[in-house]
């Protein structure tokens, strides 16, 4: 993920150095790597107000800005502050001299300063803090406002604070990224002749998003050399440390929402920097416009029409002019985001540009919408990956593919034009999650990205003139919750208070079901009701699960710890169990066990921790002799009648999930083993959904006809282990009622 930088920008003795200082030391305390940069060239105040000092012959800014050889790594230009090991300073030297910066050459190298902010924005720092100039013609400073995730305006609500605002924020408004929805927080920082936000809002139409309060004793830890948040002894100031830290929490929350935001073109930023460069900063101004009204400046020629070229042409002239000029912004596109609309104007605008016209297709739109499919990466298939109603894409042949919604499936009408094509896409897909398929490893599972994964085959386990056969499935933008699971007849609320009272109390469970019946997420509707105090660890090959929640400050809530496999690395599912149970965990979550990582799962139930997990299976009985089946992967010399009795006291609930006839998911039973012997499994039922039958509506399809039941109760011995843990005597009692723990034989 690129580097989040927030630039503070305001007039001289608005706060913004004390207010850049005070928020990278206080990003440090939430665990961030900062770095602070100071692009007012003229003299070093950064480092006076940290206590430090930047010797000349130590690395600073003017090493970057001077280099001619290219030879100076940026990110080891910075200094890290003797007192904080997370944060480090770019500043200029104590002893420069600041004649040589008002030689304009420096500020004359448009490349120099473009690489200096895209390389940070692509550094190992989590965040960087720009202290900003307020001279409008420093390149270095104002193209921070560019490049910014957020800008954080100070402003003194005074006669002289208004003046300043009116007559810059026009320019800083131009400056920021407004199409990308890059946030303007004004911070209210008051002084001896502060007249009250109320009246500045009023007459400059601003809202504040945060105030700061005056104590004058804040001068005591500039003079001191030390972050006002840090306190210093000889103060005895007490709001501002607490103010200042309530803003940092909500800024951290505004800069969470734009995270995903895709920065805008380079070719535009060049173009703004060339102006500005110039010395113009009004046309500096108009072109910010331009981009920030969504409109492009394109290359005019005339009326002189370019002759058509053939499809492939065009389409290697936009892409090349695109790898061209916007090379590092493709790196960070989320297609699945901003990315998609990003991308087709980037492809409109170079078809623009380049005066293109192609033989087989005349109308732009359309050109540009193919273009774009054969750019994402995707081709055909692009316009159903990015379609919120597929569930899934099957690809059972080069010329033969389907996609699955929630009304069923139908077979479309676009194809690859050949085996080699599908099999060449298939590769770019499990690539985009660094998982190479080839006739080596012909058989393999990946993502495409987030929420978005692949199963796939190719020869020679598949007929050359086949191709390959593919299953791409979706996960829905929205996370589902228990009650849309309630009133999609999916499950009763009573189910899930069940299940959710059983893991709580550590009950570990299995869900079964066929690809596609929606076992992840109905285990992740499960886990969203765990208590926050309890700590879960999840392991799957693609992130789907996100259990993490946050309070109204975007304060992290409960105890979650997500976890990936990585097969190119040997990180495999039963090193992550093993390393698990080094977390102390009290719910290990296996998303779906496929392997012997089943034999270390069933060790850990049988051993104190909670496991909640999922299988492929086509019946609730089947479900604990597939765990039965990966157990025995382990090469034990164990029993089968052993190894079962061990799995039935490891998992003592399996809750099979299916998808019905209707396109429906149901929890069709909920089951507790009693015994097992010479392959004979017994078990009685708690749940189960009755299928009365099967109906026609007006439209001629098919539904389910059935209910919901509870058809049995606990076993006593199951409900004694949940009062074991911790569970209440009267809830228990809900799903046995008969249950009475004075009664039961002491053993």
């Amino acid at each position: 993920m690129a580097t989040k930088i927030i630039s503070v920008c305001g007039a001289n003795g608005s706060g913004k150095t004390t207010m850049a200082v005070n928020l990278a030391t206080a990003l440090t305390q939430t665990g961030s790597v900062v770095g602070l940069i100071q692009t007012e060239l003229a003299y070093p105040s950064i480092q006076g107000f940290l206590g430090m000092r930047i010797e000349e012959n130590k690395p600073n800014i003017k090493n970057i800005l001077f280099d001619t050889t290219g030879k100076y790594d940026i990110e080891q230009q910075f200094q890290q502050y003797p007192k904080n090991k997370k944060l480090f300073v770019l500043s200029v030297s104590n002893y420069i001299d600041c004649l040589t910066f008002a030689d304009k050459h420096v500020m004359d190298d448009i490349q120099s300063v473009h690489k200096f902010w895209m390389n940070l924005r692509l550094s190992n720092f989590d965040y960087i803090i720009v202290d900003c100039d307020n001279d409008v013609n420093n390149l270095l400073s104002t193209l921070s406002l560019f490049y910014s995730s957020a800008v954080v305006e100070m402003i003194k609500p005074t006669v002289q604070g208004m003046n300043y605002f009116r007559a810059f924020e026009p320019f800083i408004n131009k400056m920021v990224n407004r199409k990308a929805n890059t946030p303007v927080m004004y911070v209210a920082n008051a002084d001896e002749n502060y007249f009250g936000t109320s009246r500045f809002e009023r007459e400059t139409g601003i809202k504040f998003f945060a105030e700061l309060p005056y104590d004058k004793e804040c001068k005591d830890c500039e003079n001191a050399g030390i972050p006002v948040i840090e306190g210093y002894k000889g103060s005895i100031f007490k709001n501002y440390p607490k103010h200042f830290n309530d803003f940092v929490k909500k800024l951290m929350k505004e800069i969470t929402s734009v995270t995903a935001r895709i920065h805008f073109s380079l070719i535009i930023q060049i173009q703004v920097v060339r102006q500005m460069a110039n010395g113009n900063v009004f046309n500096a101004i108009y072109f910010a416009d331009k981009q920030n009204a969504g409109t492009y400046i394109e290359k005019k020629d005339g009326n002189k029409k370019s002759e058509a070229k053939p499809y492939y042409e065009c389409l290697n002239i936009v892409r090349s002019s695109i790898s061209n000029n916007h090379a590092s912004d493709l790196a960070n596109l989320d297609l699945a985001n901003d990315g998609e609309r990003i991308l087709k104007n980037l492809i409109s605008k170079y078809i623009n540009q380049n005066n293109l016209s192609c033989t087989e297709i005349s109308d732009q739109n359309e050109l540009t919408e193919k273009i774009f499919d054969d750019m994402a990466g995707f081709g055909i298939l692009t316009s159903y990956i990015f379609n919120d109603t597929v569930e899934e894409i099957n690809i059972n042949a080069w010329n033969d593919i389907e996609i699955v919604t929630s009304n069923g499936y139908r077979k479309i009408d676009e194809s690859f034009n050949s085996p080699e094509e599908a099999v060449s896409m298939v590769k770019k897909m499990c690539a985009s999650g660094d998982v190479t398929i080839d006739a080596s490893t012909p058989v393999r599972d990946s993502y495409i990205f987030k929420g978005t994964r692949i199963s796939a085959m190719i020869p020679p386990v598949i007929d050359e003139e086949i191709g390959t056969v593919a299953s791409i499935r979706r996960q829905k933008k929205d996370a589902i919750t228990p009650e849309m699971l309630i009133n999609g007849g999916s499950v009763i609320k009573e189910e899930l208070e069940f299940l959710s009272m059983s893991l709580n109390n550590g009950i570990s469970l299995a869900i079964g079901g066929a690809t596609g019946s929606g076992k992840t997420t109905f285990l992740g509707c499960l886990l969203t009701d765990i208590e926050d105090s309890k700590r879960i660890y999840t392991i799957e090959d693609s992130r789907e699960l996100n259990l993490i929640k946050y309070d109204t400050d975007g304060k992290i809530i409960n105890r979650v710890i997500h976890t990936k496999t990585n097969e190119g690395s040997n990180t495999t599912q039963t090193e992550l169990l093993k390393q698990s149970l080094r977390q102390d965990p009290d719910i290990i979550v296996p998303a779906e066990m496929r392997g012997e990582e089943a034999w270390d799962a069933q060790e850990a139930g049988r051993t104190g921790h909670t496991i909640a997990t999922s299988l492929h299976t086509n019946s609730p009985e089947e479900t604990y002799t597939r765990i039965l089946t990966l157990c025995q992967e382990k090469g034990t010399n164990l029993s089968e009648d052993l190894i079962m009795r061990m799995i039935m006291d490891a998992f003592p609930l399996v809750v099979f999930i299916k998808k019905l006839k209707d396109g429906t998911r149901r929890c069709m039973k909920i089951i507790e083993p009693t015994s097992y012997k010479d392959g004979d499994l017994k078990y009685h039922t708690i749940y189960q959904f009755v299928i009365k039958g099967w109906e026609k509506d007006e439209t001629g399809k098919v539904k389910v006809k059935g209910e919901h039941k509870r058809v049995g109760d606990l076993s006593d011995k199951l409900a004694m282990r949940m009062l074991e843990n911790g569970a209440e005597l009267s809830d228990i009692q809900k799903y046995s009622p008969n249950f009475n723990p004075e009664k039961l034989e002491v053993v």
